[in-house]
């Protein structure tokens, strides 16, 4: 378990926390990480979805393990278009709309079954 990183700025904290995060993704270590501001959290997860992206073979999407969660205000996530894929909000709102009876998969499956029970 590592409890605190620090150290004077640009000695590589960002980068070695998302590296470790990293690391410990692909072990799938289950992880909370959390920082003392909005900024430092999203240079992390900023780093380490590049991480993710550059381990990536035949770019296939691989955010499904890593969740970014907070007050989106606060944290400005509108201004990180790149984050909208790990924003839980976002996962939240797009699962929503998927099991929506009128327009998601679901409705799409029954009219499926329908046209082939009744062509």
């Amino acid at each position: 378990m590592v409890k605190l990183i620090w150290g004077p700025p640009g000695t590589g904290k960002t980068k070695t926390v998302a590296s470790l995060l990293y690391v410990l993704l692909k072990m799938k270590c289950r992880t909370l990480t959390c920082a003392p501001t909005n900024i430092v959290v999203l240079g992390v997860m900023k780093r380490l979805m590049q991480h993710v992206r550059d381990g990536l073979e035949f770019n296939t999407y691989s955010f499904g393990d890593i969740i970014l969660f907070g007050n989106a205000k606060r944290m400005n996530i509108s201004d990180h278009e790149d984050l909208f894929d790990v924003f839980l909000n976002t996962r939240v709102r797009i699962l929503a709309c998927c099991l929506s009876p009128i327009h998601g998969w679901r409705i799409a499956i029954e009219s499926m079954i329908y046209f082939f029970k009744t062509p």
